[in-house]
């Protein structure tokens, strides 16, 4: 998982990683509610029928986005 620093939502993250990058990615949303005193945020990536070239191209997208 990676953590994301400073957001709020999980939403404005999430569609600007689709829209800049075009990787979707999973957030804690999809797993169940936060916890209780859960103050982090985290993003996941899932790779199920996906080919490893196809991952290996966004993640190398989402780490350019990242290293911006």
């Amino acid at each position: 998982m990676l953590q994301v620093q400073k957001a709020i939502s999980y939403h404005p993250i999430r569609t600007t990683l689709l829209h800049e990058t075009g990787v979707s990615v999973c957030t804690r949303l999809h797993f169940g509610r936060e916890l209780e005193g859960e103050k982090e945020k985290y993003i996941r990536l899932a790779y199920s029928g996906i080919e490893t070239p196809e991952i290996k191209e966004g993640l190398a997208k989402l780490k350019a986005f990242l290293e911006e």
